[in-house]
């Protein structure tokens, strides 16, 4: 495949998947609207599910805030009863931040929805179409463990001793 076909395809694949993005916005849309938070709280709940007793500080870098915002977005959350705030054993002044029962069943609902939509798609699709797709995402799985990596090496690199 010559460079310029592999980039044709590429841009084909892409503008595929961003079509097939919306269409997957529409399944979680009942979803979203039906959760009692927003959706800056929602992105709280979603890191702190992905970095179980995550600290305020981590918390607030990641979602682009700075401490207070997060501290807020985090109040609101623990009225709610999604997560809950406790000290650091290891440094008294940090808040670790961990979702509850609750809170990893609103995660839990989004991605279990979403799975379930998917694997209703993939009854419509032909054997042949199954396995293209099986190849496919398996090396879009390796792709994305390797980009992981990287991004965890570079900010274990970045992290001072």
């Amino acid at each position: 495949m010559s460079a310029t076909h592999a980039a044709d395809t590429a841009d084909a694949i892409l503008d595929h998947f961003r079509a097939f993005m919306r269409q997957a916005a529409l399944w979680q849309e009942p979803d979203i609207l039906g959760v009692d938070v927003t959706m800056s709280q929602t992105k709280c709940l979603f890191v702190t599910a992905l970095h179980p007793g995550i600290s305020m500080s981590v918390l607030a870098a990641q979602l682009h805030v700075g401490p207070p915002a997060a501290s807020g977005l985090v109040d609101r959350l623990v009225e709610h009863g999604y997560v809950v705030r406790q000290e650091d054993p290891s440094d008294r002044r940090q808040q670790l931040v961990s979702l509850t029962d609750a809170g990893r069943e609103v995660i839990d609902r989004f991605r279990q929805f979403s799975a379930d939509r998917f694997e209703g798609l993939l009854d419509g699709l032909s054997a042949s179409e199954l396995e293209a797709l099986l190849v496919g995402m398996a090396a879009l799985e390796r792709q994305a463990s390797r980009a992981n990596a990287d991004d965890a090496a570079r900010a274990h690199e970045r992290t001072p001793a």
